[in-house]
Order: structure tokens, then sequence, then C-alpha cells
């Protein structure tokens, strides 16, 4: 499985940005659960104050899944969004409609990121 990361860095505390989450993902109508540390797409997810995944079905068919990870360090917060997938040739390998998409879960991750910067202002 492929991956697409971005981040960005905030003050605002943990329980913040997770309010901030719960709204981005429930705003694209994913089903959000904890990341089990097998499941991680970054080797140090152990250590992340927050480990979720959204995932939702394509209008289409197949599927889209965003993970996102936030990293307490002191005054500031990092918070990693990951989108997850398969590119065209795994996904015709595969079955459009039983495969996870990444460019659908990289525009789910831009929406997301869309999201944090309205409900947490000065994330960079």
């Amino acid at each position: 499985m492929k991956s697409e990361h971005s981040s960005y860095t905030t003050t605002h505390s943990t329980d913040r940005i997770a309010q901030a989450l719960r709204q981005a993902y429930g705003d694209l109508g994913a089903e959000v659960s904890s990341i089990e540390d097998h499941y991680s797409a970054i080797p140090d997810a152990g250590r992340a104050q927050l480990a979720v995944v959204g995932e939702g079905r394509g209008f289409v068919g197949g599927y889209r899944a965003v993970q996102a990870y936030v990293h307490d360090h002191g005054a500031q917060r990092i918070i990693e969004l990951v989108a997850l997938g398969q590119g065209a040739l795994g996904r015709a390998w595969g079955g459009m409609r039983n495969t996870v998409s990444l460019n659908a879960s990289t525009q789910k991750m831009g929406a997301i990121a869309d999201t944090l910067r309205g409900a947490l202002p000065g994330l960079a």
C-alpha cells in the first residue's frame, strides 16, 4: 500500500485538535477508529498522543482511508495526516470496488487539512 503525508504545527491542545479531527472526519462521513500499532503507516505511532484512522466508501466503489497522528512536543503539537491507498495499477489488479484509492484518500486528506485550518487558527 502506498501513502502520502502532510504535517502541520500548532500550539492548540491535544483535546482541541481531537475535536477538530472529529469535526473533519464527521463532515466527510468517515468511520473513525483508533490505530493498532501493527496497522500504523508511521514507525513512531506508539509515541503519538492521538492516533486514529477515518475510513469511508467512495461513490463509484472502492474505499478511502486517512490516518491522523498528534505528537506532543511541549509548547507545540505536530499533526501528521497520512492518506493510504493503491495506485491505478494496484487498483486494477485488485478490483476497483475492493481496494483503497490513494487518489481519493489524498483528496480527503486535503479536505481534512482545510477543516483543521478553519478550526485551529495559526495552524502552520
